[in-house]
């Protein structure tokens, strides 16, 4: 088996990268929330964490802080979560507990095997569905949109938010129908947002170390220019060097749409389909990585001390129009922003002294129509992240920023160039 990489090092966003300024600094500028990686089969079935994965599940898994200082706050146990909820409305808190259990035969039953499962044709999996109480429970939500089911069951605008935030972080789009079941499913998992301890790279090493021991080997820094095609069957690929690399069998994995039209030739119809696909708009991300002499303080830690400890951390999200409003494909004057203080968690990604910490923002790709201003406007909008996030931590001023980077949606796409659009979820 050989696996075929662009970059000198596999592993496309399991990125840890070194601080340029301060030895033993490490930051995770793409991938950090790492959902219920330790649960998946495959990770045991690999072994991972004989080969040194070490996840890290914050108890405290998401804390949502609103403008006005109040916190909502989803913990590993259903107990706290439903408290914190209760503190917003008593009878959403009520909704969520009762929502929890009633889509865990679901998971179990639905969308667990389906995920591990080739897909059925449709009228076979409904006929399939409807024999049992949590098939057919799936079948009456699914055609729902994600917003219009927490319109549906939640009150308080606040848990509306946060679980259509959710949705956008995890590249989802909050009006399309046919994914009802995805915000009663993150109610119900008991999959929580992990960390990878030493840095996301941990995971993309052990999963590398893995292959070749399984005599598997990794080509690295090698461009794909176009796939091999015999008689309608692919047969291998030509690499940019002009070497020709033929397999009995292959998979393109991470390949957008329009990458795909640059590798090989597509029926006409097909093609235009491809070149008419739209990206999701809320899913481009600004990112904004800092070393610090100390770590955010939090206002809200005078009443929520856990603050500190929180996993995915949410600031200045109010209601759910102001997710609604990303859709418009321009920054928000007044952001939602989210991230996390990973040496809180994890002290060996820093020495002793200092924290690494981050926020990212969603932000179009075309900032003020053409994407090619990220290169100049990246500064100025890393101290607006910045500048908003010290009203939630005021101590986040520029004498405790030791080193400040940002990245833009351009810089993801330049990186990673299946992410077009610098669109996660492609």
């Amino acid at each position: 088996m050989l696996a075929i990489e662009r970059l000198e090092r596999p592993g496309g966003p399991l990125v840890t990268e070194a601080d340029p300024l301060l030895p033993g600094v490490v930051h995770n500028p793409h991938a950090v929330f790492l959902r219920g990686v330790s649960s998946m089969p495959w990770f045991g079935d690999l072994e991972l964490g004989r080969r040194g994965v070490e996840m890290i599940e914050p108890e405290l898994n998401l804390a949502l802080v609103t403008s006005q200082g109040r916190m909502l706050g989803i913990h590993a146990d259903l107990g706290r979560t439903c408290a914190s909820i209760a503190d917003f409305s008593r009878r959403d808190a009520d909704t969520y507990r009762r929502l929890h259990a009633e889509f865990r035969p679901v998971l179990a039953e639905v969308v667990g095997p389906e995920r591990a499962s080739p897909p059925l044709p449709a009228e076979i999996r409904t006929s399939l569905l409807s024999r049992s109480a949590a098939g057919r429970r799936a079948l009456e939500t699914e055609p729902l949109s994600p917003r219009a089911f927490v319109e549906r069951h939640f009150e308080h605008p606040a848990l509306q938010a946060a679980l259509l935030y959710v949705c956008i972080i995890r590249e989802f789009d909050v009006h399309a129908p046919g994914l009802g079941l995805l915000v009663p499913s993150i109610i119900a998992s008991e999959q929580k947002a992990q960390l990878c301890r030493g840095g996301s790279a941990r995971l993309a090493e052990a999963l590398v170390a893995d292959v070749r021991a399984h005599g598997g080997a990794i080509l690295t820094g090698a461009t794909v220019r176009r796939v091999l095609v015999e008689r309608g069957r692919a047969t291998g690929v030509e690499l940019a060097d002009g070497r020709r690399v033929m397999a009995r069998g292959f998979v393109a994995l991470a390949l957008g749409p329009h990458q795909l039209l640059e590798l090989v030739e597509l029926p006409r119809e097909t093609a235009a389909r491809a070149r008419a696909y739209r990206y999701n708009i809320v899913g481009p991300l600004f990112g904004v990585n800092v070393a610090l002499r100390e770590p955010p303080r939090y206002r809200v830690a005078a009443q929520h001390p856990e603050v500190s400890l929180a996993g995915l951390t949410i600031l200045g999200l109010d209601r759910p129009d102001e997710i609604y409003e990303l859709y418009s494909g321009r920054l928000p004057a007044l952001a939602s922003i989210w991230g996390t203080t990973p040496t809180a968690h994890d002290p060996s990604q820093a020495p002793p002294g200092i924290a690494t910490a981050f926020m990212w923002q969603k932000a179009p790709y075309a900032l003020d129509g053409d994407p090619a201003h990220w290169d100049t406007g990246r500064e100025s909008h890393a101290w607006r992240v910045l500048a908003r996030w010290r009203e939630f931590a005021p101590n986040l001023s520029p004498d405790n920023v030791l080193t400040l980077r940002a990245l833009t949606p351009l810089d993801t796409e330049r990186r990673f160039p299946n992410l077009r659009g610098g669109d996660l979820g492609v």
